[in-house]
């Protein structure tokens, strides 16, 4: 893996159970589409929660 890859690497998704968990577990940020939902209890919390693609790519290019 190269070396930035906690750091350089984003996962988006919008299954909690799969995207975020499997993101959280590998170490990278990650990013929650809301899609009109509700966040499920017992997950790992996203980085950052999202409403479209569009804002989840903005919160990419802001994030330091």
């Amino acid at each position: 893996a190269p070396a930035c890859w906690s750091t350089c690497a984003w996962m988006v998704g919008d299954s909690a159970e799969a995207d975020i968990r499997g993101a959280h577990n590998a170490g990278i940020r990650h990013i929650w589409l809301r899609r009109g939902r509700e966040y499920p209890a017992g997950e790992p919390e996203p980085t950052a929660i999202a409403d479209s693609f569009t804002e989840a790519v903005q919160i990419i290019l802001d994030a330091p």
